[in-house]
């Protein structure tokens, strides 16, 4: 944040109103100035002090903010596991500068204690079968490529290496990691981790859509 002396700037009146001109770098007392900088001097403080006192803004050029989309566990359908649902060890930073996201944001790694962050994601499932399994995500340019995800399903482990910086192929959200056959009940599970990976890594949610239910 950058904090500065108001009446250190230079302030204009022109056609469009008034506005700063850059800084003052004469520190000089009025004493010390000739008749032509002190009637300046005296009147870049008078505008400040106006200014100061209407509380005016000055205007500048800026692009609108984006709005943030999030997306519900209806809207995505299937099971949903979110972020704050997982068993986490680190992964402590939250984020909600970047959408689509699921529910109320994301969480990172920062970009640090890389091996030492993991995020475990384990539905309740009422039914066995098969599920397409897919992790939300936010993609840009400062995460990672090589994000190591660990599918724990009925017929055992299966290792995919997903790359943050792509976006998601469904709705800009999901990054489907393939079929897998799960048991009812809790037995298994989907962990993010951060092992060696060259970014910062996102963890958002985990969806389970049963097999036949894809779009």
């Amino acid at each position: 944040i950058a904090t500065f002396n108001v009446q250190n700037l230079r302030l204009r009146v022109a056609a469009a109103g008034r506005h700063f001109d850059g800084a003052r770098d004469d520190v000089r007392p009025p004493s010390k100035l000739n008749p032509e900088e002190r009637a300046l001097d005296l009147e870049d403080r008078a505008l400040t002090a106006q200014l100061i006192a209407d509380a005016q803004v000055l205007d500048f050029e800026s692009p609108p903010a984006s709005p943030k989309v999030t997306l519900t566990r209806e809207a995505l359908g299937g099971i949903v596991v979110d972020d704050e649902e997982a068993l986490r060890t680190g992964f402590e930073s939250v984020g909600t500068t970047t959408s689509p996201f699921v529910l109320s944001g994301y969480r990172h790694d920062g970009d640090d204690a890389k091996g030492g962050q993991t995020a475990r994601f384990q539905p309740a499932l009422s039914a066995a079968g098969k599920y397409r399994i897919s992790i939300a995500y936010t993609a840009l340019a400062n995460r990672a490529t090589n994000v190591p995800v660990l599918i724990h399903h009925a017929d055992g482990d299966t290792q995919v290496i997903v790359n943050q910086k792509n976006k998601p192929a469904v709705d800009a959200v999901l990054h489907p990691l393939g079929t897998f056959r799960f048991d009812a009940g809790k037995t298994g599970y989907v962990e993010i981790g951060n092992k060696a990976t060259d970014g910062h890594v996102i963890i958002d949610a985990v969806q389970w859509l049963p097999s036949g239910a894809e779009p």
